[in-house]
């Protein structure tokens, strides 16, 4: 998967998430293939 169609399947999942319910997106998720690792990056507060 490349990392354009990565972002946009992000872009798609908060949608997804009020049109599905969470057992629905795990059928879909069934059909994908195991990919190779991408970094990933998270981005939060720190809470003092």
């Amino acid at each position: 998967m490349n990392r354009k169609k990565f972002l946009q399947s992000l872009a798609v999942l908060p949608l997804a998430g009020v049109a599905m319910k969470l057992s629905d997106l795990s059928k879909v998720t069934d059909s994908l293939g195991s990919t190779e690792q991408m970094p990933v990056l998270f981005l939060g507060m720190v809470a003092r």
